[in-house]
Parts: structure tokens; C-alpha cells; sequence
């Protein structure tokens, strides 16, 4: 087998390839956590590593794909083929940002105190707690990039890698990260992970088949049923992680293939269902999941609002790394850009494309149609639009070149109507308008991160929302401490699947009416 010298930051491996292996799939048998949003679709044409050596031969696609690139050794993993000796370099990956502004806490374990865990393993992010279970003190936190992002950036793209051989790494990734995480933050508590007798985890029902080495092919195929719905407890031993062994671990019930024990847990810590209110959960991703309740009950869906808002399809799109735009305002003398960590700007992500949409609607640039257009815009911005590769855009950092295509407008497009025709159809079951939900919480990282007004502002949340909307935090993560700690938090998990009426939208018509009349952006502020 040929020798492939790994290079990240200060550590250098040897790993051995197979003849003709991508580099893609060798970082994934490999363990070698990378980011890879298409899962080697070769559409995304962001698997970009530094590489010489005895590798195939670029092709068009390849180039085209890398652009000026190209020039600088750069190859795609999911192109590039082992032929014989190569050296590949990885750009040491950065941590993603969670939103939250406290830093980790860190306190030390009592001497005799059992612990236990909470952790919510969510697509991009993993993120864990540890308890003392007698005092109910959180001790120490930790959050990781899912090492399974060398296998695609949404569920799908590791759906479509596990039906190809790759559900074992899958498992033994994800396991092998919970695991150094648990260490990790038993080592901060000055506590021996033996200690650890008890967890609980919430996840989307994909990460948990893969979590159990459960094949998750039915649920990416109609009549989308999951092998598992889970809800139980299973001895740590069996899953691999290296607490006590016989330490009950529980699952958090999904509510369906596409609303998994993330939405429950999540519905738990929001306290929806409460009989004075109507209010709504989004988890905004990929996927975009959501739960409404009007009283006691719950309505539930999930729409597939494809990857835009993860920095996959747009041309300069990156997660939410430092050095990513995340905030894009409109000033007198110009535009305003902030960036993750106040690093030079390397890209985009979620937050700041949902800002510079907002942004261009408001200068004139983008119409309601989403069309670009440069031709009335003022003076100071003026300068910031060009043609690329054939296309409108627009210049986001000048001094970068990172720009808004005309391109990135269409596929943001696609994935705002999504969300805006998934609430549409809830708020319809319920028999709810717009203005009677009292209270709206956008879940998760990206709900922490991005701005409601300009989620508003591109009709990806109704205008009746902003007053309302608020983020929620992690919520399932905090549902699954509330599980960990709580008494009757468990029946409560147990009531809302019960109760959550789940809504099959593909296929349905007024479903994809809504969809079809949120294409376009408003017309303006209201």
C-alpha cells in the first residue's frame, strides 16, 4: 500500500492508502475528521487540502470546481486518487462557535459524588455536559466539530456513505469522539470517567442509528421509516463509550425520521405545551425542524431546506469558524462586516449570508425576485459590484474578494422558502394566525447566532415574528440535563411523543403552494 504523509498543524501521520483511493475516502476509513459538506458529491468543492505527490491527474470538473485555486497545489480530496507516495496538509480545523458568551465552566467533583453526562450530538456540533447527580452542579462542558463531516455535512450525504461501507467508521467516529470529550471534561473535574454512571444524549434520529450501528437507509426512502425511534437506555458498554460499563445510558425518544430527540428534548426545555400559550421551536439547518403548540398541543414537521445556511453551494460559504462574515449592516458610508473572532475574512457563513441578503434587499441590489442588479445603486456601493465567472455579484470584503453571487441569492432562495412554507403549514394545522403565537425560539447555535430582523427582512420568518423571536440556546442539550436531573422530566419526554402530531409534508399540494409563493423576498420593512 502507498504511504500518505498527513500533515496537521505540529502532528504528522503516516497513513496507508489503497490504490486509487481518494484522499476523501482515506481521511474518512482513517478517522481523520475534515470538512467535506457534499460527502465527495463533487458539487460542493470544498474538500480543499494542499497535496503533491503520486496523485490522478486534475480533471476539468476538479478545476473548475477549485478555480484560481488551482494554481496554489490545491486539490479536491474527493477528486484527487492515490497512485503511489503523497504528502497532504489539513489546515488545522477551527472550532466552531456555539453562541454562547459564558465561558466553560469548570468546577471540581466531589470526592464520593456519582456523575453523569448530558450530551446532544448534533450534525455539525457536538456538545457535552457533566453532572454531580447528587448536587445537581454542572461541572464542566465541552463542544467539538462531529468528526463525521468527512463523510458530507447533512444527514443525507451520511445516509448515502453508510449504504456505501462507511457506517462502521461512521459509528466508531462519533463514539471515539464522546469518548475523548468524556475525558476530557472528567479530567477538568479531577474526576476518574469510571465515576460517570449515567447519561443521557438527544440527537436527530440518523445520528442515533449511526451512534448504534443501525443501517439508515429507510430513512432517506419513502415511506421514510426509521429502523428506531429509540427512547430507552442501553449500558454504555454496549455503545463503546468508556464510562462505567453497566451505566444506563438514555436515548431521547425521536418523534419521527426528520424531528428527532433533539426537537423532543428541545420541546422539553422550551416548555412548549403549556396551556397559556401558543409558541414555536425552529431548529434551523439543513434540516429545518419545528414544533408549535397551541395549549397542550403539538404540531410538528420537518422541511428540507438544503445546505445554504451551513456554507455548503455558496461559492465563499464556510461554517462558523473565525474568519467567517457574520454580520453584514448597511451604514451611511457604506457596509459594515464583522467577522467570527475578528480574523481576516476567509468566508461566509449562515448568520452573515442571512445579513448581506437583507443587506442587498434593502440597497436595492436584490429585487423580490432575487434577481442582482447593480445598476441603481448608490455611490458608496457601487464599487462592490462585478461580474464573476458570468455571473452578478456582490463584494462583501474588498480586500478579501469575498463576495455574494447572484448564484448563493438563488440557493438561499430555496432554503428560506423551506422554513417560511413549513411554518405556514403548521400554523394551518393548528388553526393559528401569525400573530397568535406568543412566543417564537430559534434553537440551537444558529439560532443564537443570527439576526431576527434580517431572518425577517428575507421572509424566512413571518414580520409578525421579530418582536416575539428569541434564542433559545442549546435546548437539546439543556433538555437532555433536564432528563439527567429532573424527576418527572423523563414522563414529560414520554407525554410529547405521545401527544406530538407529526406532519408528513412531502407530497402534499398546499405544502408546495407555500413553497412556491415563499420564493420570493418581501417587498420591504414593515
Amino acid at each position: 500500500m502507498p504511504d500518505v504523509t498527513l500533515i496537521r498543524g505540529d502532528r504528522t501521520d503516516l497513513l496507508s492508502a489503497h490504490p486509487g483511493e481518494t484522499l476523501l475516502d482515506l481521511l474518512g476509513r482513517c478517522g481523520v475528521s475534515f470538512y467535506a459538506p457534499c460527502g465527495g458529491g463533487h458539487t460542493c468543492g470544498k474538500c480543499r487540502v494542499k497535496a503533491t505527490g503520486a496523485l490522478s491527474a486534475m480533471s476539468d470538473e476538479e478545476a473548475i470546481l477549485l478555480g484560481s485555486a488551482r494554481e496554489a497545489g490545491v486539490r479536491l480530496a474527493c477528486f484527487a486518487r492515490v497512485e503511489g507516495e503523497a504528502t497532504v496538509t489539513l489546515q488545522a480545523p477551527a472550532e466552531a462557535q456555539t453562541g454562547e458568551n459564558s465561558p466553560a465552566p469548570s468546577e471540581p467533583a466531589g470526592e464520593t459524588e456519582p456523575l453523569g453526562f448530558a450530551a446532544d450530538l448534533g450534525t455539525t456540533t457536538v456538545a457535552l455536559s457533566l453532572f454531580g447527580l447528587k448536587s445537581r452542579r454542572l461541572l464542566s462542558t465541552e463542544s467539538a466539530l462531529n468528526p463525521q463531516r468527512t463523510f458530507g455535512a447533512d444527514v443525507i450525504a451520511r445516509i448515502d456513505a453508510a449504504g456505501k461501507g462507511a457506517l462502521p467508521a461512521l459509528q466508531t467516529s462519533i463514539v471515539g469522539a464522546l469518548n475523548d470529550m468524556l475525558s476530557f471534561v472528567c479530567r477538568k473535574a479531577g474526576a476518574a470517567v469510571e465515576r460517570v454512571q449515567k447519561g443521557v444524549i438527544a440527537a436527530n434520529t440518523t445520528m442515533l442509528h449511526l451512534l448504534r450501528g443501525l443501517d439508515p437507509a429507510s430513512i432517506a426512502q419513502a415511506p421514510f421509516t426509521p429502523k428506531s425511534l429509540f427512547g430507552g437506555d442501553v449500558p454504555a458498554g454496549e455503545l463503546g463509550l468508556s464510562i462505567d460499563p453497566n451505566a444506563p445510558v438514555h436515548l431521547i425518544r425521536c418523534l419521527s425520521a426528520y424531528v428527532g430527540g433533539d426537537i423532543t428534548a428541545g420541546i422539553l426545555a422550551a416548555d412548549l405545551g403549556n396551556p397559556k400559550e401558543n409558541a414555536l421551536l425552529i431548529d434551523i439547518g439543513t434540516n429545518g425542524e419545528m414544533a408549535l403548540s397551541r395549549g397542550r398541543e403539538i404540531f410538528c414537521c420537518s422541511v428540507a431546506a438544503g445546505p445554504a445556511l451551513e456554507g455548503a453551494r455558496i461559492r465563499y460559504g464556510m461554517g462558523g469558524v473565525p474568519g467567517a462574515i457574520n454580520q453584514v449592516t448597511l451604514t451611511k458610508e457604506g457596509l459594515s462586516v464583522t467577522t467570527i473572532g475578528g480574523e481576516p475574512a476567509a468566508g461566509i457563513c449562515g448568520s452573515g449570508l442571512l445579513d448581506a441578503a437583507a443587506a442587498l434587499l434593502d440597497c436595492g441590489a436584490v429585487d423580490e425576485t432575487g434577481r442582482m442588479d447593480g445598476e441603481e445603486l448608490p455611490p458608496a456601493l457601487a464599487g462592490r459590484f462585478l461580474a464573476l465567472d458570468g455571473q452578478p455579484a456582490f463584494l462583501l470584503s474588498k480586500e478579501q474578494g469575498i463576495a455574494v453571487t447572484q448564484q448563493d441569492i438563488r440557493e438561499l432562495q430555496l432554503a428560506k422558502a423551506a422554513f417560511a412554507a413549513g411554518i405556514a403549514l403548521l400554523l394551518k394545522e393548528a388553526g393559528l394566525t401569525e400573530a397568535e403565537v406568543d412566543r417564537v425560539v430559534l434553537a440551537g447555535s444558529f439560532g443564537c447566532a443570527l439576526n431576527p430582523k434580517s431572518a425577517c427582512r428575507i421572509g424566512l420568518l413571518p414580520a409578525a415574528f421579530l418582536p416575539k423571536t428569541q434564542a433559545g440556546g442549546n435546548t437539546a442539550g439543556l433538555g437532555a440535563g433536564a432528563v439527567l436531573l429532573e424527576d418527572g422530566a423523563r414522563a414529560r419526554l414520554t407525554q410529547i411523543a405521545w401527544d406530538a402530531k407529526y406532519l408528513e409534508l412531502s407530497g402534499r399540494a398546499d405544502f408546495n403552494d407555500a413553497y412556491v409563493d415563499a420564493m420570493l423576498f418581501p417587498d420591504g420593512e414593515e
